[in-house]
């Protein structure tokens, strides 16, 4: 019998480069990711996360679907303006914390301090990014291992040379593995030999991520 396929949807917060470390706002970079069985995405997920949309934000153009980006919620800008309203920004967050809270799935998360990391291995340390991509593919393969099960891993899109930097890292831990892993540990549990890359408005990648970042901790693992 098939197993279950997952997938392991990631967004970051913080910088991902070595510069300004000196700089407490970009010493730190976290990566996060949501892991939901694909099937539970199509038919409970999207769908309660569209309802949610379109019982508070109104847009006129169905091919320009409103994005929960976090900033744009916080700072009530563009469809967010109507948040600016007390009674239907109460009703909208009552509405988000519910429906986290009844959505079946697990969270990994892994913060590096890079000035700590620049100072142990100098020239040789590893993009913070890939480094923090290594740790979750570790515990996300290793959960799939233990399950006997398989997924994949959807990121969102940064740009040319940086999607072709991740995909190069992605590819490296599963035809050559890690310093800690065989490959055989992440192809074993991987279904992809190609991490997948959406921006947010081509995807439902906008509920993942507010997912990822505003769970309450005791739904963490």
């Amino acid at each position: 019998m098939a197993g279950r396929r997952y997938r392991f949807y990631i967004d970051e917060s913080g910088d991902h480069t070595f510069n300004c470390l000196d700089d407490t706002g970009r010493r730190y970079l976290g990566l996060c990711g949501c892991i939901f069985e694909l099937s539970y995405v199509n038919s409970v997920l999207i769908p309660e996360m569209d309802t949610i949309k379109r019982r508070h934000f109104y847009s006129s153009d169905p091919d320009e679907p409103v994005i929960l980006h976090r900033n744009d919620i916080i700072n009530r800008r563009g469809a967010f303006h109507v948040l600016q309203n007390e009674t239907i920004r109460k009703a909208f967050d009552d509405d988000l914390i519910e429906f986290f809270a009844r959505q079946q799935f697990k969270i990994i998360a892994v913060v590096i301090d890079k000035l700590e990391h620049k100072k142990k291995y100098g020239s040789f340390a590893w993009h913070p990014y890939h480094y923090c991509l290594a740790a979750l593919l570790d515990r996300y393969c290793g959960l799939l291992n233990h399950l006997g099960d398989t997924g994949d891993l959807m990121a969102e899109s940064r740009g040319g040379t940086e999607d072709k930097q991740l995909k190069i890292a992605y590819q490296h831990l599963y035809q050559d593995g890690s310093y800690h892993r065989p490959s055989a540990f992440y192809r074993r549990a991987l279904n992809s030999k190609e991490i997948k890359l959406k921006k947010k408005s081509a995807t439902s990648l906008d509920c993942k991520s507010q997912i990822c970042w505003h769970t309450p901790a005791n739904r963490r693992f």
